[in-house]
C-alpha cells in the first residue's frame, strides 16, 4: 500500500520454480492467451483496442491476444504504486503491506462469541480496530453490511470504512455505479479529482472470474483507470472446479487471468498501475470444500516467484484461515500463511482477520495477525552488520567468562535488537500462575477491550463531511 523496501525478486527462500521452469509457466500462458483466448463481454471499447493491436476477436467475443502485446504490456505497466491516507500523507511502508479483509459475510460476536450476519456498526467496529493497531496499513471491506445488500450498502461501506480509520484501503464491488460513487466521495475527501489521481486514496479490486471479463468487471476496469485508481487482479483460481487440478495448470490459467487486465489497462492507459492478487486454490476432492493447502502455498509461491521476475508487484492472501473458529487451528493456520507471506516476498497480504475460508470475521484473529505481522515487520529488518554489532571489542573486553550482563554492549541493544512482542509471553509456570493462567485468546481478548474502549479515529473535518453526505444523498444512501 506504500513505498516498498528492496526486497529479493525470490522472496527469502530458494527459488521455488527453475529458470526453464519459468519459461515452461510463461509459454504455456502465452499459448493459451493466443490460441485459446481470453473472453470478454462484446464491450465496443475493448473490441476496438483489440482490433487496433492486431488480435483475432471471434463471434463469441473470445480475443486471442499475441505475445508481442503481452510482452509490450508487462513492459510499460508502472512497476509500483503510492498510496496516500485520508490526510494525504504517504503511506511508508518497511516490507509487506499487512491489511485487514476481505468481505466477509458473518462476524464473531465479541460478547456472545456466535457467529452472526455482520452489520453496519460491525464494519465500522472493525474499521476503528485497524486505525489503531500499529502493524496494519491498510483495510479490504472486513466485513460486509448484510442488511443492506444491495449497491448503497457497497457505498455506504465505503463511508463508513473512511469515517472510522484514516489508513487506505482497497475497496471491492459487486455493481459499477459503487465504484462510482466511491471515487466521488474519495475525491471529496481529497479535495478534489484531480488530487485524488495525484494521491490516491484506495486501490480498486476486480474480481473476474477465470479467463472471463463480464461487463460489470470491464466498466470498473474503464472506470478505475480514467480516475487513477489503482487496480488489483483478484481471480480465483479453483483447481479442480474453475480450472486444472494440477498446480502448475491452474497457475498457467492464474497468471494468463492477471495478464489479461493488465493488456486491457495498457490499452487504455499506458503506464497505468496493475497488481497480481489472483489465487491458486484448489477443492478438496472429499468434501468440495477449500483444500489443498500445501499446494496453494507452492502455487503462490510461483505465482509471486514469477511476476517479481517481471519485475511487477504481487500480493498473497496471508493473516486468514480456513477454521470456523479462533483456536489453535486458527493460530496455526494464519502464523503458517504470515510467514510464507515473508519467504515469498509478497507486495501485500490482504486476508487478516478473516476465518472460515474468508465467510466470517473475527476480530481476534486481526489483534492475532497483527501481532504476527510486528515479528514479520523485524524479520524483514534483516541483521544489521557493523563494527558495533559484531561486537569484537566487547567480546575481549569479556573474554570467555560468558558474562555480558552488566555490560554497556548489552544495555545499548537490549531494547532494540529483540522484538518486543505483545501477546507471546516468555513466561515460566510460576509467572504464568500469578499472571492469572492467561491464554493466547485472554491476552488478546482483554487488548481488544481496551482498543475499543480507548481509541477513536481522527474525525472527518465537517465540511469534508457535508461534502460526503451530499455524494451520499446523491446516490441514495441517505436521504435529502
Amino acid at each position: 500500500m506504500g513505498k516498498k523496501a528492496s526486497i529479493p525478486a525470490s522472496g527469502f527462500l530458494p527459488e521455488i520454480l527453475s529458470r526453464t521452469d519459468i519459461e515452461k509457466v510463461l509459454n504455456s500462458v502465452y499459448e493459451l492467451m493466443c490460441e485459446v483466448g481470453i473472453r470478454f463481454d462484446p464491450d465496443p471499447r475493448v473490441l476496438d483496442l483489440f482490433s487496433a493491436s492486431g488480435c483475432d476477436i471471434s463471434s463469441e467475443s473470445v480475443i486471442k491476444i499475441h505475445r508481442d502485446l503481452v510482452e509490450n504490456s508487462l513492459d510499460s505497466v508502472a512497476k509500483k504504486t503510492q498510496l496516500y491516507d485520508r490526510n494525504g500523507s504517504a503511506v511508508d511502508i518497511p516490507g509487506i503491506s499487512f491489511a485487514a479483509g476481505m468481505g466477509c459475510i458473518n462476524i464473531v460476536d465479541i460478547e456472545t462469541g456466535e457467529r452472526r450476519p455482520s452489520t453496519r456498526e460491525d464494519l465500522a467496529m472493525v474499521a476503528r480496530v485497524v486505525d489503531a493497531l500499529p502493524n496494519i496499513d491498510g483495510i479490504c471491506q472486513p466485513c460486509k453490511i448484510i442488511e443492506r445488500s444491495d449497491v448503497y450498502g457497497e457505498i455506504d461501506e465505503f463511508n463508513v470504512i473512511a469515517s472510522n480509520t484514516t489508513k487506505p484501503f482497497a475497496y471491492i464491488s459487486e455493481y459499477v455505479e459503487s465504484l462510482e460513487a466511491a471515487i466521488e466521495l474519495a475525491a471529496v475527501i481529497r479535495g478534489g479529482h484531480d488530487q485524488l489521481r495525484e494521491k490516491p486514496y484506495f486501490s480498486y479490486g476486480i474480481t473476474q472470474m477465470p479467463l472471463y471479463y463480464a461487463q460489470k468487471e470491464i466498466d470498473q476496469i474503464f472506470i478505475g483507470i480514467e480516475n487513477g485508481i489503482p487496480l488489483g487482479s483478484g481471480s480465483i483460481i479453483i483447481g479442480g472446479a474453475t480450472g486444472p487440478m494440477t498446480i502448475a495448470g491452474s497457475l498457467v490459467h492464474c497468471i494468463a487471468t492477471d495478464f489479461a487486465l493488465i493488456v486491457l489497462g495498457q490499452l487504455i492507459e499506458k503506464g497505468c498501475y496493475c497488481v497480481s492478487n489472483s489465487e491458486v486454490n484448489f477443492m478438496d476432492p472429499r468434501n468440495g470444500n477449500f483444500g489443498g493447502i500445501p499446494e496453494m502455498h507452492l502455487g503462490e509461491l510461483a505465482r509471486i516467484q514469477i511476476f517479481h521476475k517481471l519485475g511487477l508487484s504481487a500480493g498473497s492472501g496471508a493473516g486468514g484461515s480456513t477454521s470456523p473458529v479462533f483456536n489453535q487451528d486458527c493460530s496455526a493456520d494464519v502464523a503458517s500463511s504470515m510467514m510464507h507471506a515473508f519467504y515469498s516476498g509478497a507486495d501485500s497480504t490482504y486476508y487478516l482477520g478473516g476465518i472460515e475460508s474468508g465467510m466470517t470475521y473475527s476480530l481476534h484473529c486481526l489483534l492475532y495477525g497483527n501481532e504476527l505481522a510486528g515479528m514479520v515487520r523485524r524479520m524483514e529488518k534483516g541483521i544489521e552488520i557493523n563494527e558495533d554489532t559484531l561486537a569484537m571489542a566487547v567480546t575481549k573486553k569479556v573474554g570467555l567468562k560468558c558474562n555480558y550482563l552488566a555490560e554497556r554492549h548489552t544495555v545499548n541493544h537490549c531494547r532494540t535488537e529483540l522484538w518486543n512482542p505483545g501477546y507471546f509471553q516468555n513466561l515460566n509456570v510460576e509467572q504464568w500462575v500469578r499472571e492469572g493462567k492467561k491464554d493466547l485468546f485472554d491476552r488478546i481478548d482483554e487488548d481488544l477491550k481496551r482498543i475499543l474502549a480507548e481509541h477513536q479515529p481522527e474525525a472527518i473535518p465537517d465540511n469534508v463531511r457535508q461534502g460526503m453526505d451530499e455524494v451520499l444523498k446523491k446516490y441514495g444512501v441517505i436521504e435529502e
